[in-house]
């Protein structure tokens, strides 16, 4: 340390010497003498306080200063990072770095705090509170893709200077994604399609992706599938369908538009028989895929030609499990052999033809027909509305099986 003090003037112009009082006790003792104005102390004792007055002397007489000190202090602030500020080697995700420190020296208080960042800028930071403690903090935005390395300096009122050492945080970059097929508002004639997807990472993380699909947009899609691959096999049946694709980098996700295609699976018809005629058939009957069914599942399918088939709807459940299964409904006549109800029995309203191939008999748990019939036929016939009931011929004979009024339309039960 050096001390140093003003030129003393003298009535006389007598030259003038200085007598130096230093101590690290009060009141200082005689420490050595001078014509300068100043004095250079080495090797004093930390966090020692030192006093120090002046005696001006022109040989005659005396002139004396007042007491000052000071104290040695060389300890460095101590500065700790603080929550929400990322840990060292973070990845971040959401465009921006909240760096927010704590600043604490034993004896002198905490002045200012710069933030160093990436070596090339510095920015003041916010100082919250004075004294020997205080936080300091500053909000950064990020950009994706970059590293960006910073740390925060501490000055006290007494310019000295500490530090954090240094924190790394790359701001990740979400995965890049593209629907490839099929494309929007598409329309399928299969009973089955691939949903075929790409992504990217520019950081090279691993891809996990998550499809999502149903056939009804009115409730939640579905789950279909998890994982690395690119594309999934959908088993699909008429109808429309919508679905999406969720990438996930373990850090951020991307999630496509919404897709929707159409499927109209066409039914080649039977050439008509007889002869004669130079006019082509038209397509009585209505087939539908149901693909594979899993052991225990359920499959629901629609039938769109119920003003000619009288057949709405078919529920069924499969005890095994079955592959390339299709149900196939046609309007039907009196089979070979059996004998047609008497008027006392009741009157035929439709005779329908159900055939399925891809699944036994013993495959099938259960099955629910869902079928409709006119208001007018049955006034015409003067039925009531719960006279209705569906037979099946099995083994050359009639069965009558449970069958239950549902609902109701303008024209038809």
């Amino acid at each position: 340390v050096t001390i140093n003090w003003s030129d003393s003037t003298d009535a006389d112009d007598d030259s003038i010497t200085y007598y130096i009082h230093f101590l690290n006790s009060s009141p200082p003792t005689y420490n050595d003498s001078t014509t300068n104005l100043y004095k250079a102390f080495t090797d004093l004792t930390d966090n020692e306080t030192y006093y120090w007055y002046i005696i001006a002397n022109d040989g005659t007489e005396n002139s004396t200063s007042e007491t000052r000190q000071f104290t040695i202090n060389t300890s460095l602030p101590s500065l700790n990072f603080e929550d929400p500020t990322p840990t060292d080697g973070e990845r971040l995700t959401d465009n921006y770095i909240y760096v927010n420190v704590t600043a604490t020296h034993g004896t002198s208080g905490i002045d200012n705090c710069t933030l160093i960042w990436n070596s090339t800028h510095n920015y003041s930071m916010t100082r919250v509170g004075t004294g020997l403690s205080v936080s300091c903090f500053k909000n950064m935005t990020t950009s994706d893709g970059i590293n960006y390395t910073y740390s925060v300096i501490a000055n006290t009122t007494d310019g000295v200077e500490g530090t954090t050492g240094n924190r790394t945080n790359l701001e990740n970059t979400k995965p890049q994604l593209n629907i490839s097929y099929p494309g929007n508002n598409s329309n399928i004639t299969e009973t089955s399609t691939y949903l075929n997807w790409s992504s990217s990472d520019a950081e090279g993380d691993n891809i996990t992706h998550y499809v999502y699909g149903n056939s009804t947009r009115n409730s939640t899609l579905l789950s279909l599938y998890n994982g690395t691959d690119l594309n999934y096999s959908w088993q699909i049946d008429d109808g429309t369908y919508y679905w999406y694709v969720v990438a996930n980098d373990s850090y951020e996700t991307n999630t496509s538009s919404e897709y929707k295609f159409n499927v109209d699976v066409f039914s080649i018809p039977s050439p008509s028989s007889g002869g004669g005629g130079g006019g082509g058939s038209s397509v009585t009957y209505e087939q539908k895929s149901l693909g594979t069914l899993a052991a225990g599942s359920t499959k629901v399918v629609a039938f769109t030609k119920s003003a000619t088939l009288a057949m709405t709807e078919i529920t069924v459940t499969v005890k095994n499990k079955v592959t390339n299964v299709k149900i196939k409904v046609d309007v039907g006549s009196l089979p070979s052999g059996a004998s047609v109800p008497s008027s006392a029995q009741g009157s035929v309203y439709k005779y329908i033809e159900i055939t399925k191939t891809g699944m036994a008999d013993d495959d099938i748990e259960k099955a629910v027909i869902k079928f409709k019939v006119s208001k007018e036929w049955l006034t015409n016939k003067n039925y009531g509305i719960d006279a209705v009931s569906l037979h099946r011929y099995y083994n050359k004979k009639w069965e009558k099986l449970e069958t239950t009024r549902t609902g109701f339309s303008a024209e038809y039960y």
